[in-house]
């Protein structure tokens, strides 16, 4: 019975901790994703003022894309930069779910094992 008690105690510490991680992973990922539409929609307000200037007037979508990159190079990269820390939040929040999924198995296994035993 002392196992039993040692074992619900280990997965319900297990639990909270699984939980805190996934509250911190969808946060960190919110945050992120936030900043990648906000940093795409400055880049397309920036875009639409170098077209009015006159700065991007390329025959095709791939030489005033081209042009876009060239005039907002650091926009571009901080841009990637984002995409990137946006896709290992993603990650990382994906990993927490399956933590908890797991978690969650273990503590349905005790739960079986519990009942077989008081069935004995």
């Amino acid at each position: 019975m002392s196992e039993e008690l040692d074992e619900l105690r280990h997965l319900r510490f297990d639990i909270h901790a699984c939980y805190k991680e996934y509250k911190s992973a969808v946060k960190e990922y919110r945050h992120v994703a936030r900043s990648v539409v906000v940093k795409e929609r400055d880049i397309e307000q920036k875009k639409a003022h170098l077209y009015d200037e006159g700065l991007i007037n390329g025959k095709n979508a791939e030489a005033r894309e081209a042009q876009a990159r060239f005039h907002l190079n650091v926009d571009f990269e901080q841009l990637d930069t984002l995409k990137y820390l946006e896709a290992q939040a993603y990650d990382r929040k994906e990993q927490a779910e399956i933590d908890i999924e797991y978690v969650r198995a273990m503590l349905r296994v005790e739960e079986l094992a519990s009942t077989y035993r008081m069935m004995e």
